[in-house]
């Protein structure tokens, strides 16, 4: 396992870096079974050793190289920097709810390197630009600081979405790509 992991990230690992996160990876896995599959049940067999190994991976690159992020909650004070402590926290049984940021840096790293196993890397980056963009409309859409103005914008954000996703559909099955 850890060679896998240390194949997919490039960084030496032990094993005694990989147990450190194998409830982190276990909660990921978790999360992305019932994200993707609605499962709930933690016997379910969805998960593939590539699953595991991305997984992994996820937290191993944090550990070694990764980001740092820190969330503002409004009047809330400082929750530190670093993202694995603060995924910790929710791996407490009593309150087991994952604050959103954290979950989404350990689950598009994941699916990261999941595309990169199955060989749909540039499908993956051209998604996350996607995201990007539309992270960036609605931005602007709500500095609009108008509420007529804000619903008219997401209104013409939806239409040209959908306009451009038929235009899309329509371009790929008539074999003009």
């Amino acid at each position: 396992m850890c060679q896998l992991v240390q194949k997919a990230t490039g960084i030496a690992t032990t094993i005694k870096q990989l147990r450190g996160h194998e409830d982190r990876a276990k909660r990921l896995l978790i999360s992305y079974a019932y994200r993707s599959f609605d499962c709930t049940d933690p016997e379910a067999m969805l998960l593939t050793v590539f699953d595991v190994i991305a997984a992994l991976a996820s937290f191993r690159y944090q550990q070694a190289v990764g980001d740092a992020y820190k969330p503002y909650w409004h009047g809330q004070t400082d929750q530190g920097k670093d993202p694995q402590r603060l995924f910790d926290k929710g791996l407490d049984p009593e309150d087991p709810h994952q604050h959103q940021g954290v979950m989404q840096i350990y689950l598009n790293r994941f699916y990261e390197y999941q595309a990169s196993f199955e060989g749909t890397i540039e499908s993956h980056y051209a998604w996350m630009r996607y995201q990007t963009a539309m992270l960036h409309a609605f931005q602007s859409a709500l500095e609009l600081n108008d509420i007529a103005a804000v619903s008219m914008a997401l209104s013409a954000l939806n239409y040209v979405c959908v306009l451009n996703a038929k235009d899309f559909v329509i371009e790929h099955l008539s074999g003009d790509r």
